[in-house]
């Protein structure tokens, strides 16, 4: 496999590769790729747990149940994409809900 890269990327792995954390500039794009698949899997994560908050907060308002439990939404700009609107109340529930800090 050949990839081409552009002047300031050949740069940053040859950098890296001077510095002596990497044999090669091979090992500098595996690691990147690693890098990678795990940042898609966390996103992915991520938005499994929004989705499944999401659909328990639909369920309690159509079942009438409701409060600042829930997360008003707001669809973005860009497809796929929600932005959340919280309070700090909304924020401390979904670090609870999710027990960790998670940037949306």
């Amino acid at each position: 496999m050949n990839v081409s890269l552009p002047g300031d990327m050949v740069e940053f792995v040859e950098h890296e590769v001077s510095q002596g954390g990497y044999g090669s500039s091979s090992e500098v794009i595996r690691e990147v790729l690693r890098l990678l698949r795990r940042e898609k899997a966390q996103q992915a994560e991520k938005l499994a747990i929004l989705r499944r908050e999401i659909s328990i907060g639909v369920e309690a308002a159509d079942a009438g149940r409701g409060g600042q439990r829930l997360m008003p939404i707001s669809y973005a700009a860009v497809p796929g994409r929600a932005q959340i609107r919280r309070s700090s109340l909304d924020h401390q529930y979904w670090e609870r809900a999710t027990d960790q800090r998670m940037p949306l």
